[in-house]
């Protein structure tokens, strides 16, 4: 075969132009979110700082939120000025879908190094790409809903992984910097990583202690989570789903909804707890204080675009308990069905392999572990695209579990899979009268989720899990044994 030629190199750039290609053709032909001439709710204020960035900054009423995502629209701004366009709003548009073509094409280039970096196979390199970017978040909202700067962000958390990867304290700080003005939430993500140098030393316990330590830290978990969600419960807390006159919350189900994210958090915090605590034991890297340094003093500076400096920053900061658990609690594992919806299969695919990802990320690094943590506390919000910063750290971690004797051809009928779970054959929008929903749109947003979409998903994750039950069981039997040798992680130095 062809392909089977092709240098590593040359496949990353290959899958990036065929993204690339897929987006821009969407943008080109397909619809456009029907809100606020195709900017959308939010993309509406990124649209304005594209056509005028300066003048806009100068306007009070700028929100802080906002204000940490200008660099992306002051790029379009900047670009069409050099190439001499009129920025009206089609012209704008346009430019911000053929910026997410290049970041999305980017997004797979870097994030293919970093598997070439670890060794993987060709197989395993190919079900990476494909849960990357082959989704409803990386082929249709790019370019459906383009001012948005979820593919920036994407990209940034695939360029500072790579640095994790490499050891290169430059690219773990330049992403750092650059993420502060487009997804904050990267450079969290990159001090992190960076926070904590490659293994170095023995194992923190011995295997019994690491069993008895993990199954306490999930009883704690547990705990934590169902006094929280009731707390929240208890504070009267409204999802957003009610301003769209969308079916209410399933209240009847609440106590199994909490129950559902409690046990969700507890398996994957004893997971990764053992894990980390048989993992050898990393040396603390200092180089953590310059990307730590550059995003304090950025994220600061980019309150000051705003009319009260300062007010918010603890917003931007944090995430409050209400959107996780009030928006995660819509119906019993909502969030779980949101993210199957939003960053396709791969999300089923992963819990056949949760020791393995657990252990493979202490084998990284303990950054990657703590990343990985905070990645599961935040994962049980349902909007799904408050994770873009930890899917390429999650799906990296699926990719290195894969059996290396999986063939090809399952990778590429998992790429039919992902394609079909994207929906981009499918509209994603329509009126229904009376109503200011978008509801096939919504029905890829957990908190807004009608019920029969709710329903409807679900049942299609359950079939998708069965069938990914049954071929990874037949091509590996592997695939649901024990976690791998620790000597099967190979980095490059």
């Amino acid at each position: 075969m062809w392909f089977s030629r092709l240098s590593p190199l040359q496949e990353g750039l290959l899958f990036g132009l065929v993204l690339a290609g897929t987006v821009g053709a969407y943008g080109a032909f397909g619809p456009v979110i029907p809100i606020g001439r195709g900017f959308g709710w939010d993309g509406v204020v990124y649209g304005k700082l594209a056509t005028d960035f300066f003048g806009f900054l100068e306007k009070p009423g700028l929100s802080p939120e906002r204000a940490s995502r200008v660099l992306p629209s002051f790029v379009v701004w900047a670009a069409l000025g050099v190439v001499r366009l009129q920025r009206t709003g089609p012209v704008v548009r346009g430019a911000f879908v053929a910026l997410n073509a290049l970041l999305t094409a980017g997004a797979a280039v870097v994030f293919n190094a970093t598997m070439v970096r670890l060794g993987l196979s060709r197989a395993a390199r190919g079900i990476g790409l494909t849960g990357l970017s082959v989704s409803f978040m990386g082929l249709v909202m790019p370019a459906y809903y383009a001012p948005l700067t979820d593919t920036c962000g994407l990209f940034l958390s695939c360029l500072g992984l790579y640095g994790f990867v490499a050891r290169q304290t430059a690219t773990l700080t330049i992403t750092s910097a650059v993420a502060a003005l487009s997804w904050p939430t990267a450079s969290y993500a990159s001090v992190l990583l960076a926070g904590f140098g490659p293994p170095a030393g023995p194992g923190w316990a011995s295997p019994d202690f690491a069993r008895k330590a993990s199954s306490a830290a999930a009883g704690c978990a547990f705990v934590a989570v169902a006094v929280a969600g009731a707390l929240a419960a208890w504070k009267g807390y409204t999802p957003t789903l009610y301003y769209y006159n969308a079916t209410p919350r399933l209240d009847a189900a609440l106590p199994l909804s909490i129950l559902v994210a409690a046990i969700y958090v507890a398996f994957g915090t004893r997971a990764l707890v053992r894990a980390a605590l048989l993992a050898p034991r990393p040396r603390p890297a200092p180089q953590a204080l310059g990307p730590a340094i550059v995003l304090v003093i950025l994220t600061l500076g980019a309150s000051t675009l705003v009319s009260q400096p300062g007010k918010g920053f603890l917003e931007m900061m944090f995430v409050g308990g209400d959107n996780i658990f009030g928006r995660g609690t819509v119906a019993p594992g909502v969030f779980l069905v949101a993210h199957a919806t939003y960053f396709g299969p791969l999300v089923v695919l992963a819990t056949f392999y949760r020791d393995r990802m657990a252990q493979a990320a202490a084998d990284l690094g303990f950054g990657a572990v703590l990343t990985l943590m905070a990645g599961l506390l935040l994962s049980l919000t349902s909007e799904s695209r408050h994770l873009i910063a930890f899917w390429p750290l999650f799906v990296l971690l699926v990719a290195t579990s894969i059996p290396s004797d999986t063939r090809w051809s399952w990778a590429a009928g998992f790429l039919a899979l992902s394609i079909a779970w994207s929906k981009i054959w499918l509209v994603p929008h329509t009126f229904d009268a009376g109503k200011p929903s978008v509801v096939r749109y919504f029905a890829h947003q957990g908190p807004w989720m009608i019920r029969e979409a709710y329903i409807l998903q679900g049942v299609a994750m359950v079939l998708t899990w069965l069938i990914l039950l049954r071929v990874t069981a037949t091509i590996s039997r592997k695939a649901l044994g024990p976690p791998y040798p620790r000597e099967e992680i190979r980095v490059r130095r």
